[in-house]
């Protein structure tokens, strides 16, 4: 007795009576086959010889094992394959499909188990694309244990040959792994929606699931509705213009009544759409009803659907989300049918989303309506700007659509930003826009950073908030107006720490030690720079955003200038509360360059909270074992206010001197209940010691080491305390000042 069947060989499935633009170019559905079909324990079955579209391999199972068998079978008049207690993986293998006249390709097999499975026991779904090895489906490919039924998928599919492989294995009588429906289609136009919540707010919504815009100028389709009501008339309508990848638009039976109830136009108005709610709508490719094929249909052609499942009357139709292709055959499990209002229907827009085009929203304007974590914000066209806080689900923007977010704005995304068109963060003199997102970041967004320039010529400590700007890109954009020294040194800098030294980047016609900038150059993330603007503007920076947490090494016992890594906010306290241990303790605190007064601001925990602009580049002073600089997500946050404000209601003393508008310097004096007249690590910093540093200004430890020059020193808040250590500062730091500035002028 034959018990096992060997895969040895497939057929081409001939495609000559297929037209290329129909959807489905493959399909199984067992529905044709006796049930039995396969390989049951103990039986003589021959049944598979006579299958030339698919077959199965069961070589490794243990034929003494009894009641085990991959076969068709028939489950609530419904047939399918399934797989019950295989010890060891059996196969199901399609033919090799032939793909080369389509693009786009996506193909589905439904899935369903019963019983209790174990960790062990799954069913895997694969793909073979012409020569390269099996590879498993991107959504639900991989399925262990139990689970709910679902949809295995795989998308963006292009080739000459395609061949589907299902892999099983369980151990038990009472487990079973299932699976029916396996299509393969070629993604292109669906009707994602039907409205019928009363007469004038009728439509129907069509999408382009494809990755290609379609021209209806090169391509003809048709919007066909068998009219059943009368005589079974057909009504037809030509779709005209183009509509781009994944783009939407909405046909009405009357437009007036339908923006009196949505609140904008349809996109087209035609007679079509009208009707009782018991008509079939079908979309037709290379011809009408008569000459056509049907990419996609709504109902079943002949009977008329007053009384069907499908009526649509007073109903609210709308396509699962997971379905990504048009189907020539009715499929009542495709769709969601619940009963319509006004508030509920979403012309324009997919579930759950706000979706924008023709200088609208759909199907609500997101300025009136508060956004949720769970919304998705699409953009579809046009110029938008967004000018309230948003928070959503998933940020997509198409090729055809720029989004603005206007400064002082953040955008919340808990989950993926997907920007295929332009995506522009703002920030001008005194606020910034920021984005923060939980998922994937992909293509390029622009962040704008505003600067200060002129004739102050007033440098900037900046970093890049996106990954892959190129430094030759960004010398080199004209935009960016970076100036350019006599001896052709760009405004662009990096600090080296071993040699407590600024170097350039030049065009190749600099000086040394400064370094010339090429193609292969990029912002290294959490690395710091040094800007310099001819005027005052904006800087761009381009590229995706960072994802996780960023880590940057600081070289022991040095100066280091870093930078926020992220396009948002970063909470100072906590940042300089996670890298205590790699910074030294008197400098426990970041450095800020403050252009307009020409020095460096410390900040630390005395300012309250404090937090780095999107792009902000400072300084840090490292402990003698140096370490990780640790940048978490976690520290992200929405700002608006001026992040150099410290708190108010402390008792302070603050001295400033300047010898010329280059030469300035200050030292402050904070009196705070609690700390002490010894260092307080996190309270009292150290001043900046590097460069040009011969006119400075600092206050010492009342105790402790008399050694370490301090800019910001802060004593416990006791009356007597204070007036004391005043007077003495007071006198000490006018006779150091007096000193300095004969000092400058015996240098002049």
């Amino acid at each position: 007795m034959k018990v096992f069947f060997r895969l040895v060989s497939f057929l081409f499935f001939s495609l000559t009576s297929i037209n290329v633009f129909s959807q489905v170019i493959w399909f199984e559905n067992f529905e044709s086959y006796t049930e039995g079909t396969g390989y049951q324990s103990s039986v003589s079955d021959d049944l598979i010889e006579s299958v030339s579209r698919w077959n199965i391999d069961v070589s490794n199972l243990d034929f003494s094992v009894s009641n085990s068998h991959f076969k068709v079978t028939n489950v609530s008049s419904n047939k399918l394959f399934e797989a019950q207690k295989v010890n060891q993986e059996v196969i199901w293998a399609s033919e090799l499909i032939e793909i080369s006249n389509y693009n786009d390709i996506v193909v589905e097999v439904s899935i369903s188990e019963v019983g209790a499975h174990e960790s062990s026991d799954y069913i895997k779904i694969y793909y073979k694309l012409d020569d390269h090895p099996e590879t498993l489906f991107t959504t639900n490919g991989e399925n262990f244990d139990d689970f709910e039924p679902l949809i295995a998928s795989q998308s963006g599919i292009n080739g000459t040959s395609l061949q589907i492989i299902i892999k099983a294995k369980n151990n038990s009588i009472s487990e079973k792994y299932r699976f029916d429906d396996v299509i393969v289609a070629q993604k292109s136009l669906m009707i994602s929606e039907i409205g019928y919540p009363f007469d004038d707010a009728h439509f129907i919504e069509i999408r382009n699931v494809s990755e290609s815009v379609i021209d209806f100028g090169e391509m003809t389709y048709f919007l066909s509705k068998k009219n059943l009501s009368e005589n079974n008339n057909w009504q037809e309508l030509q779709l005209e213009g183009t509509l781009c990848a994944g783009c939407i638009r909405t046909y009405s039976d009357n437009n007036l009544g339908y923006y009196n109830s949505y609140g904008f136009d349809s996109d087209f108005e035609h007679e079509i759409v009208g009707g009782e709610g018991n008509d079939c709508f079908v979309l037709y490719v290379g011809g009408n009803h008569n000459t056509g094929s049907i990419v996609d249909i709504y109902g079943v052609l002949n009977p008329d659907g007053y009384e069907e499942s499908w009526n649509y009357a007073n109903k609210k139709v709308v396509r699962k989300p997971e379905k990504q292709y048009g189907v020539d055959f009715w499929q009542v499990s495709d769709w969601l049918i619940t009963n319509a209002s006004i508030d509920n229907v979403t012309p324009g827009a997919l579930e759950d989303e706000f979706r924008f085009y023709n200088s609208v929203w759909h199907p609500n304007d997101i300025e009136l309506n508060v956004t949720t974590g769970s919304d998705h914000i699409v953009v579809q066209s046009g110029v938008l700007s967004i000018i309230s806080p948003v928070s959503c689900s998933m940020l997509k923007i198409f090729s055809d659509a720029t989004v603005i977010l206007e400064s002082g704005k953040g955008i919340t995304v808990n989950g993926d930003v997907i920007v295929d068109g332009v995506l522009n963060i703002k920030s001008n003199l005194n606020a910034s826009s920021s984005i923060i997102f939980s998922g994937q970041s992909v293509g390029d967004v622009q962040y704008d950073l505003y600067l200060t320039g002129g004739d102050a010529n007033p440098w900037h400590l900046i970093s890049s908030p996106v990954k892959s700007q190129n430094i030759y890109d960004f010398i080199l954009n004209e935009n960016n107006s970076l100036q350019v020294s006599e001896i052709n040194n760009y405004g662009l800098a990096q600090y080296v720490p071993l040699t407590d030294a600024w170097i350039y980047f030049h065009n190749g016609s600099g000086s040394l030690p400064n370094i010339e900038f090429t193609t292969e150059d990029y912002f290294l993330s959490s690395k710091g720079y040094s800007v310099l603007r001819s005027s005052s503007g904006e800087v761009s920076f381009i590229g995706t955003l960072n994802e996780t947490d960023q880590v940057i090494n600081l070289s022991p016992a040095k100066w280091n200038l870093i930078g926020n890594p992220y396009l948002s906010f970063v909470d100072v306290n906590t940042l300089i509360t996670s890298n205590t241990s790699v910074l030294h303790d008197a400098y426990n605190a970041i450095y800020l360059w403050d252009a307009l007064n020409s020095e460096y601001k410390v900040l630390n925990y005395i300012n309250g909270p404090s937090y780095l602009s999107p792009g902000q580049g400072f300084f840090v002073n490292a402990h003698h074992n140096g370490g990780d600089f640790l940048f978490n997500e976690s520290m992200q946050s929405h700002q608006s206010e001026d992040w150099f404000e410290r708190s108010s209601n402390i008792s302070s003393l603050k001295l400033k001197a300047e010898f010329t508008s280059f030469k300035k310097s200050s030292t402050e004096i904070m009196f705070v209940d609690g700390l002490t007249m010894d260092l307080d690590p996190g309270y009292d910093a150290g001043r900046v010691a590097f460069g040009d540093d011969d006119f400075y200004i600092f206050t010492s430890l009342l105790e402790g080491s008399d050694s370490l020059e301090l800019s910001l020193q802060c004593l416990p808040g006791i009356h007597e305390v204070e007036l004391e250590y005043m007077r003495r500062s007071v006198w000490m730091l006018t006779a150091h000042l007096i000193l300095l500035i004969l000092m400058q002028m015996n240098h002049a």
